[in-house]
């Protein structure tokens, strides 16, 4: 994750928190939240030119100062938002539609069209809540649990092309109402994680809306780290059996299964940021004269094309043999080819060895 850099001369939210945000289109859309007081300001950040907006929304006032409301994006231009609380957690149950239709078209000049919906009175209309938490499918919008005057866990939605709520019922085992979770939908099962009632929860609950049930199931825990260990266990990792040649000169042994191994946890790997046509002779850095941060040189990297030469290196890896050479041309120094692997590695799992120790292992922290 880096910090992304907004355009010089943009302007810009102010701090706040509890907001509610969703994309819609190449926008990032925030809306409300709190400070020394609860907002109703609209902002939609471009993401491609890293540009804010602040548009002049029409029916603004049908928006009322809130946090802990939610928003989601339905029909594909429109920005749908439901709940909250405001002053001393009075909740509310407003569902407010923002259409954006003309300022995705035009961002610096037209406006966006705020709308309270009123529902029939015949229409079941979810309570008044905050903490709550909203997803999407099939163009409508689930509102599931929060909070009024205590926890709930009912399931209710709102169809973006009839405008009319619907509440449903879910056979099966049922989470304990709650607050502040979150929920997803994966295909057509919404997925609830964690929230709080008083006390902090960690469970997962399933809901298929096929079958209309939800299951409450057992995840297992990870055992990639006990299996790396086993790994490191078996091999003894005694004698380092293949070795790279710097341009320096400088040679590093390694163990061929770790480097391997670890390539294939990458989280950021060479088929994710192919396609920048930058020449292969800029493919490392040359010896900073200051010393670099890790973020910086992680940045450095990541703007430059590796794909091929990322991938011809794991294919030489796999084909070396007990006591082959391998030579790395441009690879100044052991700090250049730590960097490199350091780069290729990240979100993977962390063993915090040396640069010293780096020479016998090629773990790196």
């Amino acid at each position: 994750m880096e910090q992304l850099e907004i355009r010089e001369g943009s302007d810009f939210p102010s701090q706040r928190t509890y907001h509610a945000a969703t994309l819609v289109e190449r926008f990032m859309v925030v809306l409300g939240g709190e400070t020394q007081s609860d907002l109703n300001d609209f902002w939609a950040l471009d993401l491609e030119s890293r540009t804010w907006h602040k548009p002049d929304v029409l029916g603004a006032n049908n928006f009322k100062p809130k946090r802990f409301h939610t928003a989601v994006t339905l029909n594909k231009t429109q920005v749908v938002t439901f709940g909250g609380c405001h002053s001393e957690y009075q909740y509310m149950n407003d569902l407010n539609v923002f259409e954006m239709k003309d300022f995705i078209q035009n961002p610096s000049q037209a406006t966006v069209q705020c709308t309270l919906v009123i529902s029939p009175a015949n229409q079941p209309v979810p309570a008044a809540r905050w903490g709550h938490a909203a997803a999407v499918h099939d163009n409508k919008m689930y509102i599931l649990g929060g909070r009024n005057d205590k926890d709930m866990d009912d399931i209710t939605y709102f169809d973006g092309l009839s405008q009319e709520w619907t509440k449903i019922t879910i056979a099966g085992d049922q989470p304990h109402p709650r607050r502040r979770h979150s929920i997803a939908f994966i295909d057509s099962a919404l997925v609830l994680f964690g929230g709080f009632n008083g006390q902090f929860h960690s469970d997962l609950y399933i809901s298929d809306f096929i079958s209309r049930s939800m299951a409450n199931p057992e995840v297992s825990q990870s055992t990639l780290a006990k299996d790396f260990a086993s790994l490191r266990i078996r091999s003894g990792l005694s004698e380092p059996e293949i070795t790279f040649l710097l341009e320096s000169g400088e040679k590093v042994r390694a163990h061929k299964h770790m480097i391997l191994f670890r390539a294939s946890l990458s989280g950021l790997s060479y088929k994710q940021i192919a396609g920048q046509n930058i020449h292969s002779s800029e493919l490392f850095l040359q010896q900073p004269s200051g010393r670099m941060s890790s973020q910086q040189k992680k940045q450095a990297f990541v703007k430059q094309d590796i794909a091929q030469e990322v991938d011809q290196f794991y294919q030489l890896v796999l084909k070396m043999d007990k006591n082959d050479v391998l030579p790395l041309k441009n690879v100044k120094s052991l700090e250049n080819f730590e960097l490199f692997l350091e780069i290729h590695y990240a979100g993977t799992l962390s063993f915090p060895v040396s640069l010293a120790k780096t020479r016998e292992l090629l773990i790196l922290a």
